[in-house]
């Protein structure tokens, strides 16, 4: 879905606008009421926004890399015997796969990648975060 904006360069005022127009949803009975099909719009509505939006510090995010998950698991796999490998399966599927563990096993993975890898460091802008109401006017 592309939106355009008809203004080359936005005051702070239509980019606050943007933020806090950004992202609004359709309650699940509204979406309901919309019918299979495209609609042509040639409107100007008027609306009220109210609230707050917050813009968070900038900063820099260690990124570390991202290892293929599923080479991963095959190279591990690869390593067991086809017992092994039924077992695990079976109790993957059948038992219940426990998060605390899960949780574990990818902080130690997150280690030797860092490890292994390094990891990357990159500056990202602060999060904006918004408490608003959107009205019809």
């Amino acid at each position: 879905m592309a939106v355009t904006l008809n203004k080359k360069t936005l005051s702070d005022a239509d980019i606050l606008r943007v933020i806090a127009l950004a992202g609004l949803e359709l309650s699940d009975e509204d979406r309901g009421r919309l019918k299979p099909g495209t609609y042509r719009l040639n409107d100007t509505v008027i609306i009220g926004i109210l609230g707050e939006i917050h813009v968070g510090d900038d900063g820099v995010q260690e990124i570390v890399a991202k290892a293929d998950v599923w080479a991963l698991l095959a190279l591990a796999l690869n390593r067991l015997n086809t017992v092994t490998v039924e077992h695990l399966l079976y109790e993957y599927f059948h038992g219940d796969v426990v998060m605390a563990a899960a949780a574990d096993l990818k902080k130690r993975t997150v280690k030797a990648i860092r490890k292994l890898k390094g990891a990357t460091r990159t500056a990202v802008k602060g999060r904006i975060t918004k408490d608003l109401e959107i009205r019809w006017t």
